[in-house]
């Protein structure tokens, strides 16, 4: 009798080993690769909108601010198409964690319930996200005015994407500090 319950006991160790062991695989060539990339985009974000303002500060002209977002676009871009990629498999298999949406919020910008601005960016705007390409076609839009006369409205448009950005960021640390915490025994929030 003793000796059937020592087995089982050893079973059941082993099998918290080997979950144990799966959890941390999973961390390790999964969360913190992921992460890792993601903090490379938010920082490639943050600079950009900080680069972008300063020259919308200092141009006139759209067609300039046109092209420098054109161009700053492609940096990093095959970090955020493997983010996406990746993501994108992962949902195949099971339901986004907090860790995977907020990088998905990271880079559309858009953070559902967590973000009532949204919905009010999305109709001010006609906005689908927070993407370049939305910043270019906006200003596309626009015609051919003086940057002067849509400066404020622009560096508005900028300081709401950066809000977003920033909340994208935010719950990718959380989802991460979460994922870590049922990883590494006793860390505390």
């Amino acid at each position: 009798m003793i000796d059937t319950f020592l087995k089982l006991i050893s079973q059941v160790t082993k099998l918290l080993d080997y979950h144990d062991k799966k959890k941390k695989e999973y961390f390790e060539l999964y969360v913190k690769p992921t992460y890792e990339s993601a903090e490379v985009v938010y920082n490639d974000y943050i600079n950009l909108m900080h680069d972008l303002e300063n020259l919308i500060n200092k141009s006139n002209k759209v067609q300039e601010i046109v092209h420098f977002l054109e161009q700053r676009r492609l940096e990093n871009l095959s970090v955020r198409m493997k983010l996406r990629a990746v993501l994108k498999d992962r949902e195949k298999h099971e339901n986004r964690n907090r860790f995977e949406y907020g990088i998905m919020s990271l880079m559309t910008g858009t953070a559902g319930s967590y973000d009532r601005e949204t919905s009010n960016m999305r109709e001010q705007y006609n906005l689908d996200g927070h993407n370049l390409l939305t910043i270019i076609t906006w200003l596309i839009d626009q015609g051919e005015p003086n940057v002067q006369d849509i400066r404020d409205n622009l560096l508005s448009l900028i300081k709401r994407i950066r809000k977003r950005i920033d909340k994208g960021w935010q719950f990718t640390v959380e989802g991460y500090a979460e994922l870590q915490s049922t990883i590494i025994p006793n860390v505390r929030r």
